[in-house]
């Protein structure tokens, strides 16, 4: 690390001397560069938090967070994308500033015209498209994907981006046939993609990762006049009504059905009422825990 640092150090002093560099100003967003940060002669240091990185699965949460916290002690400003970021950060920097994403809106919005041409893989598959675009890791929960898709098998599952493997992260099963891998998109061709989709979804795995984490792509879901369904992640949360929230595997499934016009009350017309719903397995007992969705269909029980 030491030789990495004085070589790194070396050749960014090299190169701020050819532009013509005096007193520069470090932007940072990786804790990786403590090593370098406060040797340049900055006339300020800005660390640019998006995510908890000390959290991912390849990282050692030691040293990542050793050298993140040497970070934020020698940065004058802080700035992070979610509440439970900024709620960690500035117990070591007090000046530490939280500024959410921001969204290109005119490129996605282009999306709910309908004016684009729709690209040829997606164009084929049946309709409604379930679909997400994003990087494909360990936060991605993918039983979860399999499982509405497996519940679902008229549904089109459609996924854009790359899987990455090295951290684990396994690949679909591949008896799942409405499961449409499509690879990696360039950011130019996503809105033409989102134009395709009938839902989008955030399907992560809510852990100490993902809670610090505020998805770029749920707004880029939202420019393109999507309906969103995300798993209770508190940057979700927060936007409300504007985000349609799965509590868990089924609720998630739930939701989107919901949102499709697959109520519980088509169920309960198709079967004839509470009895026959309930011997095609179609109703449920629901805990405390339950959010009432638009479409349910409740029978209340006392001093039972």
């Amino acid at each position: 690390r030491g030789i990495n640092q004085q070589i790194l150090t070396t050749a960014i002093r090299l190169i701020c001397r050819i532009l013509g560099f005096r007193k520069p100003i470090t932007w940072t967003f990786v804790p990786s560069s403590a090593d370098v940060v406060g040797q340049l002669g900055e006339k300020l240091v800005i660390y640019h938090c998006v995510d908890e990185y000390a959290q991912f699965s390849d990282a050692s949460q030691s040293v990542i967070s050793q050298i993140e916290e040497s970070l934020l002690n020698k940065s004058q400003i802080v700035i992070v994308s979610a509440d439970k970021l900024y709620e960690s950060k500035r117990q070591i920097n007090p000046n530490t500033y939280l500024v959410r994403h921001g969204v290109d809106f005119e490129h996605f919005s282009r999306a709910s015209h309908n004016s684009l041409a729709v690209p040829d893989d997606i164009a084929a598959l049946p309709r409604p498209i379930i679909g997400f675009h994003g990087l494909i890791a360990s936060w991605v929960d993918q039983v979860l994907i399999e499982k509405i898709a497996l519940a679902h098998p008229e549904w089109s599952i459609v996924l854009l981006g790359k899987i990455q493997t090295h951290d684990g992260t396994r690949l679909f099963d591949p008896k799942i046939k409405n499961i449409h891998w499509l690879g990696h998109k360039k950011y130019q061709e996503l809105p033409a993609y989102c134009q395709a989709f009938d839902v989008a979804i955030i399907p992560f795995i809510v852990n100490e990762l993902t809670i610090n984490a505020n998805p770029l792509k749920m707004r880029e879901y939202l420019a393109a006049g999507l309906p969103v369904v995300s798993t209770n992640l508190p940057e979700a949360e927060r936007l409300g009504a504007m985000i349609h929230i799965g509590l868990d595997h089924d609720h998630f499934i739930h939701q989107i059905e919901t949102i499709l016009g697959e109520s519980e009350f088509d169920d309960f017309i198709e079967y004839n009422g509470e009895k026959g719903a309930a011997a095609a397995g179609k109703s449920r007992l629901e805990g405390k825990t339950y959010i009432v969705q638009d479409g349910d269909v409740m029978h209340f029980r006392f001093n039972v």
